[in-house]
């Protein structure tokens, strides 16, 4: 009969058509999983440069406070030097002085004594 036979068409029909709608839903759930999956490894990627990025500025600060420590002990080692070579040299002068002072003094005496002699031959 005819109407069985227009039946089983729009029952293939059907059926093509729900297998086609499966078939884009399976391929639209497939394209959404793979875009989900890039998402991720791109953030996972983000994340990862940040990271890095942290670490970076982490070791660069780290670096430059090594830095600066190491240019305040040299300032302090030159200024610890500065201030021995000034006490060497105030001490040097001082015993200089002292000795300028002791030959001045002795001088004094012989000459003394000398003028003592000569005025007893007078």
């Amino acid at each position: 009969p005819r109407w069985k036979a227009a039946w089983e068409e729009r029952a293939r029909q059907r059926a093509a058509a729900v297998h086609r709608e499966k078939a884009e839903l399976e391929q639209r759930r497939r394209m959404a999983r793979e875009a989900f999956e890039k998402e991720l490894a791109l953030r996972e990627e983000i994340e990862r440069q940040v990271r890095d990025v942290a670490i970076a500025k982490t070791q660069m600060l780290s670096e430059e406070a090594e830095r600066e420590m190491h240019r305040q002990q040299l300032l302090a080692k030159h200024a610890d030097l500065e201030a021995a070579l000034q006490t060497h040299t105030l001490e040097a002068l001082d015993g200089m002085r002292e000795k300028v002072l002791e030959e001045m003094t002795e001088s004094r005496r012989v000459i003394h004594e000398a003028v003592r002699a000569s005025m007893v031959d007078w």
